[in-house]
This record gives structure tokens, C-alpha cells and sequence, in this order.
């Protein structure tokens, strides 16, 4: 089943590809001196075996980089052509048996790892505990993060990061991922440009100011518990 997902999602972007072609073709025909039509065969005689191609899936499907399979080999995924994978969806509709599928706890919990490089959720909460990483992660903090955030994490444009109310989560991976991926839907950049050590010092500095519950921004997400705050204001 985990198969037909990271195919299905290759599926569905056959249309988008064929969008592609087609403008790749106008812009050639267009162009002052246009491709030869062998280029045009070989581009899309390339596309096609990616298409219909079998062996590792590509990490694109799991959120890595395309062309690799790190991911895929590490998850036990695989590849079959298009063709097939989209039968067993329209087979698994048409018996009414087709549902979303999700990763398990465990394949979760390998993708993390993998986002993480080589920070660990135990080194996170190592440096909570020393106020050598604090310091340093509080610099970091009020350089990078204070703008959005306020000088001391209650909250400006981004939310309050005092309270105990917390939008994509409250443990050291979620922290550390919001920090290194970023945000984009609410306008904050990936911070990879710091580097892990200094992610690693905000995630913790982050995670040691939870729970002071300064005055500012109103709560927004939900406790650890999933509860919201009793009137929520995320916009």
C-alpha cells in the first residue's frame, strides 16, 4: 500500500509533466532557433522512462531530493510504472476500498532522523539543560528571531513562544524541523544557513522559554494535550 502512495503521488503529476511538454514545445517552436525535433524526442523519451520506470522510488515523494533514494531504501519503498500503480488505485476505488495512507510511527520517526542531519532529539534536550548552549541560543535567537517572534519570544508578527500553546508542535524534533525547514505558509524561512550547532541552541533556548507565559501575542495552536486556548486568534 506505502507503494501505490509514493507512485500515486508520481500519478498525478503525469498531467503537470505533460502540461510541461506541451509548453516546452511552444517555447521551441517560438524560439529564434529552435530545438531540432530529435531534442524534442529525447527530452521526452527521457520523461517517459522516468514516468514508467521501476527500482527505488525517488525521495522527491518523500520529502528529499529528487534523483536519490536514501529515503525510499530506508522506508522499504519501491517503484513500479505509472500504469500499474494507477490500477491499483482505480481498482481499490471502484471496490470502495481505497483510503489516504499514512506513514507509521516507525517510518516517521526515520524521516525525522534523516531532517535532522546530525542533531538528536537528546542533544536538544541536553543543551535545555546547559547554560553555556542557552546563551549561545539566545544570541542566535535575538539576531535571527526576535523581529518576528519579540525579544524575549512573546510573540510579534510569529506567535508567542512562552505560552504553552503551540502551532507545529511542542518537542525538540518538531522545534528543530520548524527552525531548519521554516515555515512557509506563515512567511518564515528555513534558518539552514546557521548551521545544525546553532539550530540545535535555538531549539533548546526555544524550548526553555515554554511555559513563562510573558505577556504578549495571544496563544495560538493547541497544549500538548491538543487542547486549544480558550479563545484561539491565529490570524
Amino acid at each position: 500500500m506505502f507503494v501505490v502512495a509514493v507512485v500515486a503521488t508520481a500519478g498525478f503529476a503525469v498531467a503537470a509533466i505533460g502540461l510541461f511538454i506541451n509548453a516546452y514545445r511552444m517555447s521551441v517552436a517560438n524560439a529564434a532557433a529552435p530545438l531540432d525535433a530529435e531534442s524534442v524526442q529525447a527530452y521526452e523519451t527521457a520523461q517517459a522512462k522516468l514516468l514508467d520506470g521501476t527500482g527505488p522510488a525517488d525521495d522527491r515523494a518523500l520529502g528529499g531530493e529528487p534523483g536519490r533514494n536514501e529515503r525510499a531504501n530506508k522506508l522499504g519503498a519501491t517503484r513500479t510504472s505509472i500504469s500499474d500503480a494507477m490500477a491499483q488505485v482505480t481498482q481499490a476505488v471502484q471496490k470502495g476500498e481505497w483510503t489516504p495512507v499514512r506513514l507509521n510511527q516507525a517510518q516517521v520517526e526515520i524521516l525525522d532522523r534523516l531532517d535532522m542531519g546530525g542533531v538528536t532529539p537528546e542533544a536538544i534536550l541536553a543543551a535545555v539543560q546547559t547554560p553555556t548552549e542557552l546563551t549561545a541560543g539566545q544570541a542566535t535567537f535575538t539576531a535571527n528571531c526576535a523581529a518576528c517572534h519579540g525579544a524575549n519570544g512573546n510573540g510579534l508578527v510569529g506567535p508567542n513562544l512562552t505560552d504553552k500553546y503551540w502551532i507545529h508542535g511542542q518537542g525538540p524534533t518538531e522545534v528543530y524541523k520548524v527552525i531548519s525547514k521554516g515555515v512557509a505558509a506563515k512567511g518564515m524561512p528555513p534558518w539552514t544557513h546557521l548551521g545544525e550547532e546553532k539550530m540545535k541552541q535555538v531549539a533548546a533556548y526555544v524550548l526553555s522559554i515554554k511555559g513563562k507565559n510573558l505577556e504578549g501575542k495571544a496563544p495560538q495552536g493547541v497544549d500538548e494535550n491538543g487542547n486549544p486556548p480558550p479563545s484561539t486568534n491565529d490570524g
